[in-house]
């Protein structure tokens, strides 16, 4: 891997500035990132060629995205390919770099508003340099790979004192959010801790507090004691479709021991993993045929305090449906597939 020791700025100059607003009746942040509307969608039809002549994430067009802040090599000197995962800034980002200046007309026109610019980090780690489509498309060794990039980047967002956390998410398919097939993820580095992950935290550290336990541990020792809505199980990691699943077929992965940093994993945890991720979603893949589908890697906030309540989890989400009003209006999922319906099938 080659990269640099401090997360680089993001280069060029924006259109627009991400702007930050808190919504005090849900308690959550909102962004307006004008610029993303504008972002491309070369999704295709399964009709369409499997090559796709202008895409920018393929080996030999790197110049057509910003400059990478790491690349890491091919995995075989004879494979031809010039890297293997580059991880480069997002062209149409949610966040900004911290250290950009931002234009006077900017802050100017925002000084009577409460509205902030939505500073942070917003990387796009390109997983391979052919044109793929998913994760089950790449060997095992380059899916660690992948892994491995998420990790060292954690890292380095961790050594900028404005970044509290980092989040890193797949969208993969139409319905899940994705613009780009060429197999991707993102990862973005956040100077707070956004609602949904603080949640986590407070609700977790009101359960240690009450049984001096971590909530996720106890979760996890529950599934595995009932069984029925285990998926799959390995030295260090279970994976299982929760109680109250939100989502038709939604899998956690939670690491058996207590871990509350992704960013800590060694290099075999790491390679343990991608195996099962390939293998879920292999899984998935044979049920629904495909499905669109998000993940999200939840880990610690970046702070030298231990979280004995935090336990680092990934949550694997079909996209099978959408929100409706009920759900829009609520909060209340609704579920049409019991997770311990959904288990057996994967099983």
């Amino acid at each position: 891997m080659s990269s640099s020791t401090k997360p680089p700025s993001i280069g060029p100059t924006l259109r627009s500035v991400p702007e930050r607003r808190y919504e005090p009746v849900s308690g959550t942040w909102v962004v307006i990132a004008a610029d993303r509307a504008s972002r491309p969608h070369d999704i295709r039809t399964a009709a369409d060629s499997p090559e796709l002549e202008s895409c920018a994430f393929c080996a030999g067009r790197e110049d057509e995205t910003t400059p990478a802040v790491a690349t890491w090599a091919p995995l075989s000197s004879s494979s031809g390919e010039p890297w293997q995962v580059r991880i480069v800034p997002n062209l149409y980002p949610a966040f900004i770099d911290p250290s950009e200046t931002l234009p006077l007309e900017f802050a100017e026109s925002k000084s009577s508003k409460s509205g902030q610019p939505s500073r942070g980090y917003h990387d796009v780690v390109i997983e391979s340099p052919r044109h793929v489509r998913r994760l089950t498309d790449l060997s095992q060794e380059e899916c660690h790979l992948v892994f491995q990039a998420y990790r060292e980047r954690l890292r380095q967002y961790a050594t900028d004192p404005e970044i509290k956390v980092g989040l890193i998410f797949k969208n993969c398919g139409s319905s899940a959010g994705m613009s780009r097939e060429h197999i991707h993820s993102q990862m973005v580095g956040l100077p707070f801790v956004p609602t949904t992950l603080q949640t986590e935290l407070d609700r977790s550290q009101a359960h240690y507090s009450k049984f001096g336990t971590c909530l996720f541990c106890d979760l996890l020792e529950q599934e595995r004691e009932q069984g029925e809505r285990v998926v799959e199980e390995t030295e260090q990691l279970i994976a299982y479709c929760p109680f109250a699943s939100r989502f038709a077929f939604e899998i956690w992965i939670l690491p058996k021991k207590h871990l509350f940093s992704f960013e800590d994993l060694a290099n075999d945890s790491l390679s343990e993993l991608s195996e099962l991720m390939q293998r879920l979603l292999e899984k998935l893949e044979k049920q629904l045929g495909e499905p669109s589908f998000n993940y999200l890697i939840h880990t610690s906030p970046f702070d030298s305090h231990r979280k004995d309540h935090y336990h680092w989890h990934i949550e694997i989400i079909p996209r099978l449906s959408q929100l409706a009003g009920l759900e829009l209006g609520s909060g209340i999922h609704i579920n049409s597939v019991p997770p311990e319906a959904a288990a057996a099938l994967l099983r």
